[in-house]
């Protein structure tokens, strides 16, 4: 009788983590913003959720995509309830050496995604400065779905800024109610 309260104390059926490890992981839920863009992000970028999401990502630990959002699912559905999810798109090369889209894993289940966003600029952001990632630029490839109360601007880690503020430009000319959302984010931001 012992084992198995200990057993379900130590494991939650909702988590891939088990209850230690969940507490371990220090959640900040910080606002902040990227030039006029309002930023929500659950993480600091430290080493514990930087090796997770680089598990998931780079390893392939399938096991993981539901780590970043589990406990803050509910949340999350209601502070963006209503809002069209638009997924900051991966390189193309990055996706075929993984396998996989890491990002729509990580958001499903949550609001309607969006993945009519694509790169028109090809360079790799971790080789450039951030004075240089403002030269980044994006494309819609199909008009806008319509009937949304706004679009949250969705990825896994917030580095500079400049991949939000480019996708956000899309829809610069619109009256939308724009925000974004990141699982992480850089200290830079605190």
């Amino acid at each position: 009788m012992n084992l198995i309260r200990n057993l379900t104390e130590l494991l939650s059926d909702r988590d891939v983590l088990c209850v230690p490890c969940r507490k371990a992981l220090k959640v900040t839920k910080h606002q902040f913003k990227v030039g006029s863009l309002t930023v929500q992000s659950l993480y600091e970028y430290a080493s514990d959720i930087q090796n997770l999401l680089i598990r998931y990502k780079e390893s392939g630990d399938m096991a993981l995509k539901d780590l970043f959002l589990t406990t803050h699912r509910p949340w999350f559905k209601r502070r963006y309830r209503g809002y069209l999810g638009i997924l900051v798109p991966s390189h193309e090369q990055h996706i075929a050496l993984r396998g996989f889209n890491h990002l729509p894993l990580i958001y499903q289940d949550t609001i309607d995604l969006f993945e009519g966003v694509e790169k028109t600029s090809s360079f790799r952001q971790m080789a450039h400065s951030s004075i240089q990632r403002q030269d980044i630029s994006f494309s819609l490839t199909t008009s806008l779905p319509k009937g949304y109360r706004g679009y949250v601007i969705l990825d896994d880690v917030i580095t500079t800024g400049a991949t939000m503020q480019a996708v956000a430009g899309l829809f610069e000319f619109t009256s939308a109610r724009v925000s974004a959302f990141s699982i992480a984010f850089h200290p830079f931001f605190k």
